[in-house]
């Protein structure tokens, strides 16, 4: 039997079933053997675990009695179900992270609150040498009781040791705070981590990911977030990558054109992402020259945190792309390239793959860092290189936001990051990230035409580098852009439903007509699953 469930196994269910498989005979020669149709019972169980997952209720069974075939209203009745717009993100889930279980290792580029042995104190286990001297120097167990006439916690131990920043070490004690994870049950804190300052030693307001002197993790621990095993990073990590989900389920709940998933600027929020909007995403680069992330969502709806199950509509700024910008595909696919990839590979059904004789051995000292001209890299990169200039605002490395189109200029060397030998000039990571440097290049080609350019512009030409600015949304703008992803939404939706891959002659025949039916709909993804559920294959399928 095929797997029958759109998005996951139905294991359990087969056995589940057996009220529809004593009512249709199942199981005699007779049954067996091919037929141009399917029992009445046997397809309301198709259509229920393909549909909703579960397989038809006692009262659904018995209310096919009186009728000659499963009725249209019984399939509008699960076609407008919770369940089924369940199922719609269940489906896209799984293209979206390839079918991976965990679609987020941890949410990357944050402040990391971390448990400190036995006295369970919480600590930011990266910023120790930067508050106490050394990496290897914890807070004291011991309540902190004074502060400076700012706030600011007075040592209580100072020790010098050569190995410590300036030869001196310092160490605080705790303080105890109310989390913004769990209000009400203060945790142990060390001071200097603990600090919810509104302005550091500098002047300089503090907000998250201010790494200055006064500046720790915030009212609350707001700006913080704990270890990837604890359940409140889970939790974030969960609601980064539903929000994309969410999308395309509203897509589908409001019969939009299926484009829309890829080009609108609407996301929704749940009580985390609320709160990560607000708190986590913002995650500045030091010394980068007044340039900075765009990363929050304004007018946020007011969901506490411990909400995770309410999700909200919000609008984000015109830059962004559907499921294509959100901080969940971005910190998934931590790099241009991987993120084409995967874009190409579900919603286009055009893997990138290598040649079957593999690549062909490196000829030259020092590879052709043009992928596009690389032998054996050329065919796939031709494609990638250009495309990936779409996220090319877009930060990677694992943090999320994009750069403001006026604060780059990708047609002329940015004057801060040239020059950066590593030995008379050193580059700051703004530059080493997202720039060709002589710190970062590898092949004197690169340098000589591309030092001080953003690294998305290398090797493009001017008519290339356009896609920059245009984003990601760009992706679907032609109508060939489109033919193509409506081809592959029927095909991949098409062979989920008959649980095989289309043959040829189907390929060449049956799929063109039904994506042209998806054209005429407007692209309403329902409309095609009506489609599809009532066409011959499906309802010959054993």
């Amino acid at each position: 039997m095929k797997r029958r469930s759109i998005f996951v196994v139905a294991a359990l269910a087969v056995a589940a079933g057996s009220f529809a498989t004593d009512r249709a005979n199942a199981g005699s020669p007779a049954e067996c053997a091919p037929t141009e149709s399917i029992d009445k019972y046997r397809l309301l169980r198709q259509l229920s675990l393909d549909l909703v997952d579960r397989i038809p209720t006692i009262e659904e069974y018995h209310a096919l009695d009186s009728l000659d075939a499963v009725d249209a209203a019984t399939i509008e009745a699960l076609l407008t179900s919770e369940e089924y717009f369940a199922q719609v993100r269940g489906y896209h889930r799984s293209l979206i992270w390839a079918g991976l279980e965990e679609a987020l290792d941890a949410v990357s580029g944050q402040r990391r609150l971390r448990r400190v042995g036995a006295t369970n104190t919480w600590r930011l286990s990266n910023l120790r040498r930067f508050f106490r001297g050394r990496n290897n120097v914890e807070c004291l167990n011991q309540l902190q009781t004074q502060f400076d006439a700012n706030g600011y916690p007075i040592p209580i131990n100072t020790f010098s040791d050569p190995t410590c920043d300036n030869d001196t070490c310092i160490q605080e004690g705790f303080v105890m705070v109310d989390p913004f994870w769990d209000p009400g049950n203060p945790v142990k804190v060390c001071a200097f981590d603990a600090q919810a300052l509104a302005v550091g030693q500098n002047g300089q307001a503090c907000g998250p990911n201010t790494i200055i002197q006064g500046c720790g993790c915030g009212p609350n621990l707001q700006y913080c977030l704990p270890q990837p095993a604890d359940p409140t990073h889970q939790v974030v990590k969960r609601s980064l990558a539903e929000e994309s989900t969410r999308i395309f389920e509203w897509v589908v709940r409001e019969s939009h054109s299926y484009f829309e998933a890829f080009t609108t600027d609407t996301t929704f929020v749940n009580g985390p992402l609320v709160h990560f909007y607000t708190y986590l995403t913002e995650a500045a680069l030091q010394n980068n020259g007044g340039v900075g992330f765009e990363t929050r969502v304004t007018d946020l709806p007011p969901i506490p945190f411990s909400d995770a199950d309410t999700w909200m509509p919000v609008q984000r700024g015109d830059v962004h792309a559907g499921v294509l910008t959100t901080p969940g595909f971005h910190l998934r696919f931590a790099s241009n390239r991987s993120r084409v990839n995967q874009f190409y590979t579900a919603f286009r059904c055009e893997p990138f793959l290598p040649s079957a004789d593999g690549l062909p051995a490196e000829t030259e000292e020092i590879p052709n860092p043009n992928l596009r001209e690389r032998a054996g890299c050329d065919a796939c990169h031709a494609t990638i290189e250009v495309a990936a200039a779409h996220w090319g605002r877009w930060r990677t490395n694992g943090h999320y936001g994009y750069i403001a189109q006026q604060d780059v200029d990708y047609d002329t060397p940015r004057a801060q990051c040239l020059g950066c030998d590593g030995v008379t000039k050193n580059c700051n990571a703004f530059c080493n990230r997202y720039f060709v440097t002589q710190q970062n290049a590898a092949h004197p080609d690169e340098i000589d035409q591309w030092e001080g350019y953003p690294l998305a512009r290398e090797w493009l030409s001017a008519q290339e580098a356009e896609m920059i600015g245009y984003g990601p949304a760009e992706l679907v703008a032609t109508d060939a852009d489109r033919d193509k992803i409506a081809t592959c939404t029927v095909r991949t939706l098409a062979e989920r439903l008959f649980g095989r891959e289309l043959t040829d002659t189907e390929s060449l025949t049956w799929l063109p007509q039904i994506t042209a039916e998806f054209a005429a709909s407007g692209h309403n993804f329902t409309d095609l699953v009506r489609t599809l559920i009532a066409s011959e294959t499906y309802r010959t399928i054993r």
